[in-house]
């Protein structure tokens, strides 16, 4: 019985912790809107706080074998030798491919410790969870020297979760903010990198697809395995995804200038997403899926439209209210048009 009453106060708390958390999301949301985009777009650039991989492979060793067999570790000695990068390279007018912040935005890490910045790995921990040099101690600590992760309290967890996000640290249940890192290189949101560098306009990007195949790294309290995540929560993560898709769509037609290949590719992108988010409407009934698509689907694509920015910021925050107040649970309905694991991109990476 004490077990019982222990159980049901630890989740008590943990209902608690995500109910301050939306309201704390929906104020820094409301907050964001109110930022000039070049401001925001200046602090977007963390590189003084990254601190690369080593910072957080000491502990998290298992994750890094997982990253090591993947594409995005490969990368950083890969993308600068091959043929089609140096040309695009050229094209581009950009001397070093891993001293140019388009490339390194999204194929590398990159640490400035003094006034020079340097790249030090391809795509890697900071790459997904943020840069961690504010974060990082806070994340390490599970209650004091010599305090293990199996022996920290649920309070101090929750403490520590709170804080460290707080901080800038994205979190593996963060799902919405997670992914936005991976939309936002996969989807190329550079028009001149896409129309006169000729680099493709985004990949076939699909969030389950790629993130629970030989990126999957579910390690930490699960070290002899590396399981995929729960039905539930790969349900949302399927509707997360498609919305994500719409979004950066969205933001990619408001960087359009020219009728070409990239403001094509961006409403092709955008027409696919909205008609994915039409195809989970029909299954599920969510408030935030409905009003996404009231939101697009009288949209007029055209060229230089100011509106298409401010329509991304709300399908964005309409999603990160989905994340956080969905009940995986009841999705069940989805489960007919998720992907199949024998579609997941890559080898998963077993201990």
């Amino acid at each position: 019985m004490l077990k019982s009453l222990s159980n049901h106060n630890n989740s008590m708390i943990w209902k608690q912790f995500q109910n301050i958390r939306l309201v704390l999301v929906l104020l820094l949301m409301t907050l964001a809107l109110s930022i000039n985009p070049a401001i925001a777009k200046e602090a977007s650039a963390e590189v003084k706080k990254t601190l690369g991989p080593k910072a957080c492979t000491r502990c998290h060793k298992e994750s890094a074998r997982v990253w090591k067999h993947s594409k995005h570790y490969k990368t950083y000695k890969e993308i600068p030798r091959k043929r089609i990068a140096k040309k695009r390279a050229k094209k581009m007018r950009f001397k070093q491919i891993k001293s140019n912040s388009l490339c390194v935005n999204c194929h590398f890490t990159a640490i400035q410790p003094g006034s020079r910045t340097r790249t030090v790995a391809g795509i890697s921990c900071e790459s997904c969870h943020g840069a961690s040099k504010d974060w990082i101690d806070i994340h390490s600590d599970f209650g004091g020297r010599g305090v293990r992760a199996n022996e920290e309290t649920p309070e101090h967890k929750i403490q520590r979760h709170f804080q460290s996000e707080s901080k800038g640290m994205i979190q593996l249940s963060n799902t919405y903010e997670l992914a936005k890192n991976c939309y936002r290189c996969h989807t190329v949101p550079e028009e001149k990198l896409v129309n006169i560098g000729r680099h493709p306009a985004g990949s076939d990007f699909e969030l389950i697809q790629w993130g629970q195949g030989e990126n999957r790294h579910n390690l930490w309290h699960t070290e002899n395995s590396n399981n995929a995540l729960p039905q539930a929560q790969l349900r949302t993560m399927y509707v997360i995804g498609k919305a994500l898709d719409l979004e950066y769509a969205l933001h990619g037609l408001a960087k359009a200038t020219v009728d070409s290949g990239y403001f094509q590719h961006m409403a092709e992108r955008e027409r696919n997403a909205l008609n994915d988010l039409k195809n989970i409407s029909s299954l599920i009934d969510s408030t935030e899926v409905t009003s996404i698509i009231e939101l697009v689907d009288t949209l007029k694509i055209s060229i230089n439209n100011p509106s298409y920015e401010t329509i991304a910021n709300k399908v964005g925050e309409l999603n990160r209210i989905f994340s956080i107040m969905t009940d995986g649970a009841k999705l069940q309905p989805l489960d007919s048009i998720l992907p199949n694991p024998d579609d997941y991109k890559g080898k998963v990476y077993q201990p």
